[in-house]
């Protein structure tokens, strides 16, 4: 089954076409095709909204615009790019076609009475061997034919390599279909708390911010969900869910900091962070960095300039495998 979750990216047609692009290009126009794939194959052509997809400056956006904007054509207040375009419709039909035949119960498979006549000596694995009407005898080809088919497995009958392979096939289809329920479950719970279940901005789209912060080990609902409702609750609503990340982020350390204080019979405000715990603390920033997450609460990643993690564990964590 396609799931529209993952977007297929196509390395070589991608680098032939972008070879001229800086890096700051590169980052606006993967940033646009992302978004664009999130919402369904097109983006609106506002520039104010381009360039918030793009986490462009406005006094950089113009000049970023001049050359990733080569890339899409603009039609009806929208913005589309021909290869994505083609890639969902074919992925969003596959999709379709599964979910037409998981209604029907699957693709029938016949069983013995199903079968012709003419048919059932080969679903049982024989060959009729046709008598030549001249000579009373088996014809040849024929003979040849039915040694080669005996010798062949019968139907239903697997190599054990084969079946770990299908097996292995059906494991990574439930894997991307489950992946595909989380990330539903996880926007459905963000809208709720947001108030937001039927907002159709398409920065909501993008739920890379939710999942950074579940991969670097924020619990939905114990420190995402309460935390975005609390933003709603104060009558603040965001177009994005970047902007509910510093609010959760913020929320879990005097959560955390709270319970600590309790363990300890102090109070937070009283109770320091020792080095012990800071050290930890930068460690699971570090792994998570490794694993591709960062949230934006974090500052500047350890590549950048001002990062909190000091530059001698950087240096030293980067050295092990």
């Amino acid at each position: 089954m396609a799931d529209l979750n993952i977007m297929p990216f196509y390395t070589g047609d991608y680098l032939a076409d972008t070879t001229h692009l800086s890096t700051e290009e590169h980052g606006a126009y993967c940033l646009l095709l992302i978004a664009m794939w999130r919402a369904g194959g097109r983006l609106s052509a506002d520039p104010a909204f381009l360039q918030r997809v793009a986490k462009a400056s406005p006094k950089h956006w113009p000049r970023l615009w001049s050359v990733v904007g080569k890339f899409f054509t603009e039609a009806d207040g929208f913005i589309v790019q021909k290869k994505l375009g083609e890639v969902f419709r074919s992925a969003a039909a596959r999709k379709e076609k599964s979910r037409t035949n998981g209604m029907k119960g699957g693709r029938p498979r016949a069983g013995a009475n199903s079968l012709k006549n003419n048919d059932a000596a080969k679903a049982a694995g024989y060959a009729q061997v046709r008598v030549s009407e001249s000579k009373g005898e088996p014809d040849e080809k024929l003979s040849m034919n039915l040694k080669v088919k005996e010798s062949k497995p019968q139907l239903g009958s697997q190599s054990r390599s084969a079946r770990a392979r299908e097996a292995g096939a059906a494991a990574v289809a439930d894997e991307h279909e489950n992946r595909g329920r989380d990330f539903d479950q996880i926007e459905r719970a963000c809208r709720q708390a947001a108030g937001l279940d039927n907002d159709p901005s398409p920065g909501l789209l993008n739920l890379s911010p939710i999942i950074g912060l579940i991969d670097a080990g924020y619990d939905l609902q114990t420190d995402i969900v309460p935390a975005i409702r609390s933003v709603t609750r104060s009558g603040r609503k965001g177009r994005t869910w970047a902007y509910y990340v510093p609010p959760i982020i913020a929320a879990k350390e005097q959560h955390d900091g709270a319970r600590n204080a309790g363990t300890n019979g102090a109070s937070a405000a009283q109770r320091e962070e020792t080095a012990q715990e800071r050290h930890e603390r930068w460690r699971r920033m570090w792994d998570a960095w490794k694993r591709g997450t960062w949230p934006y609460g974090w500052g500047p990643d350890p590549k950048s300039a001002g990062c909190e993690i000091p530059r001698e564990l950087i240096e030293q964590w980067s050295q092990q495998p």
